[in-house]
């Protein structure tokens, strides 16, 4: 019984209190571990940041943890999905190359969509959405910051309400 206990009181500290999945500095740390593995399988990895413009929060308190489970649900068991801020999410897909990662992000995408418009049919609103990916394949010269300097660059440029997904094909 107190085995239990001690793993559920690690699992709060990696999670996300609001929406469940990995919190910032979890997915820091996991990301770093994965990037030093993919430096030494010459892999690629891609790197999204999901910003969700939600408004109705305040009295839909489950509509973000709704909606980030259905993005959760098209992700593989190896990727991973953290909360950055408030505001902004990470997903991090492992071992791709360039010719699935537009299906990866069309996945998604629809997946959102999809969401939205369930949602539309039964509150009359959505929810507005950026996606901004950059695919890399990590090596020695490469800084993992400028990885994360180049998509929060990107991200910041879409707005956040527009729908609107960018791809960047090589980092």
């Amino acid at each position: 019984m107190e085995l239990i206990m001690i793993y559920d009181f690690h699992q709060s500290d990696v999670r996300d209190p609001e929406t469940g999945i990995y919190n910032h500095t979890y997915f820091m740390e996991s990301f770093h571990h994965e990037w030093k593995r993919h430096i030494k399988e010459n892999q690629g990895l891609m790197l999204l940041y999901l910003c969700p413009n939600i408004h109705e929060t305040v009295t839909q308190p489950y509509l973000l943890k709704s909606l980030i489970s259905h993005v959760q649900s098209t992700l593989r068991n190896s990727d991973l999905f953290g909360r950055l801020d408030p505001h902004r999410f990470a997903i991090a897909v492992f071992s791709v190359t360039p010719a699935v990662t537009q299906v990866i992000i069309n996945r998604i995408e629809n997946t959102i969509m999809d969401f939205n418009h369930e949602f539309s049919q039964q509150h009359s609103t959505h929810i507005d959405f950026s996606l901004a990916a950059c695919i890399c394949k990590p090596n020695n010269t490469l800084r993992i910051e400028s990885l994360f300097e180049k998509i929060e660059q990107v991200s910041n440029e879409i707005n956040c309400s527009t729908n609107k997904v960018t791809v960047i094909t090589q980092l």
